[in-house]
């Protein structure tokens, strides 16, 4: 099949469903998507067939667009970026069709928690200026729109986190907040959460990934089980988590307070720029980073780490592992401050590195 039929059998297969410009939206999209395959170097009908069946495809997509009901009489199909009538908005879709979530805010507050029913909620508030522009298909995306004003996209950098968001112009942007939930039924969806201005909290989720990025705003994450990667970076606002389980959780801001307890990952990377870092009852059996330029660090760790790396260039330290000293290696250094740590050369198997430029050190061994 060629790309002009596959995308007219698409168009003609989708149009009593909802509006031309959605139609036009969807047919966009996978033209896009054909076209990036076949500059990768497929053939034409290999791209197209990359697609996978167009039927199969046309009944996701009807099927998504009618799980997005219960819209007020008022309202018109979001994912064209027409208008919605101001008040309460509820969506919802199944989660069989979603792989992936995506969240675009300008100003918040963002909730993200645990369905009730194994089926994804979407709940906020429109108003006479704003209102959420959602994209339907496995990866479902919700963006904050302006009615009247074309949006234009603000990029940022954290650290090397690179990110970006809508917005229409810089006047008013966080006087409205709509107050965005969603309810996400446990399972192997992706959770990628982006907001300007506002605070994110997540809680009682299980998820495949989460990533979330916030310009100005904490972030609050409590009862995480995740079969991949936990990202957490806010540029301005303190991040706290508690009962975190994964693989592999950052946690990074520029200025604020980083809490962590009762968590557990492989590999925990934890940095702030302007900030203390406290860990409370925290595993991180890998490999642990912990870094601040202006802070203190008090960690006090549940098991051993193979490779624990504890920076801060002005600001005490303060260290608890478990077990006896010659499970671990250490080595211990402050420019311009006290060391307390156990004497005599130590040579275990767990690696344990932490200086400071400017401030006090002390390590301690429980057990």
């Amino acid at each position: 099949m060629s790309k002009n039929e596959f995308l007219d059998r698409l168009c003609q297969g989708l149009r009593f469903n909802t509006s031309a410009e959605e139609i036009q939206r969807t047919v966009m999209f996978y033209s896009e998507a054909i076209d990036d395959r076949m500059e990768d170097g497929m053939t034409e009908e290999e791209a197209v067939a990359d697609m996978g069946d167009v039927e199969k495809i046309i009944g996701e997509i009807r099927g998504t667009w009618e799980d997005r009901g219960n819209f007020s009489s008022g309202d018109t199909n979001e994912s064209t970026g027409g208008t919605t009538d101001p008040g309460p908005v509820h969506l919802t879709f199944s989660p069989e069709r979603v792989t992936r979530l995506e969240i675009y805010d300008t100003s918040g507050d963002v909730e993200v928690c645990l369905s009730p029913d194994h089926l994804i909620h979407i709940d906020y508030t429109a108003t006479s200026a704003w209102h959420y522009e959602l994209t339907p298909g496995p990866t479902l995306t919700l963006r904050r729109s302006r009615n009247t004003r074309e949006e234009e996209p603000m990029s940022f950098d954290i650290f090397g986190y690179k990110f970006s968001i809508p917005r229409a112009n810089l006047s008013g942007l966080f006087d409205d907040r709509l107050g965005l939930r969603v309810a996400v039924p446990a399972g192997e969806t992706e959770v990628s959460v982006n907001v300007a201005g506002g605070d994110v909290s997540l809680s009682s989720l299980s998820l495949k990934e989460l990533s979330v990025r916030s310009v100005g705003g904490d972030i609050d994450l409590r009862d995480l089980e995740c079969t991949g990667k936990a990202s957490l970076v806010t540029a301005s606002g303190d991040v706290e988590i508690s009962r975190a389980q994964c693989p592999e959780l950052s946690a990074v801001t520029a200025s604020g307070d980083i809490g962590i307890e009762g968590s557990a990952a492989a590999r925990l990377r934890v940095k702030t720029a302007s900030g203390d870092i406290d860990l409370e009852g925290v595993s991180a059996r890998g490999s642990l980073s912990l870094v601040t330029v202006s802070g203190d660090i008090d960690a006090n760790l549940a098991a051993p780490s193979g490779e624990a790396h504890i920076e801060a260039v002005s600001g005490d330290i303060e260290l608890t592992f478990p077990g006896p000293p010659y499970l671990y290696t250490l080595s211990v250094r402050s420019t311009s401050g006290d060391v307390h740590a156990p004497a005599g050369a130590l040579s275990g198997p767990n690696n344990i590195r932490a200086k400071t430029l400017s401030g006090d050190i002390s390590v301690r061994f429980e057990g």
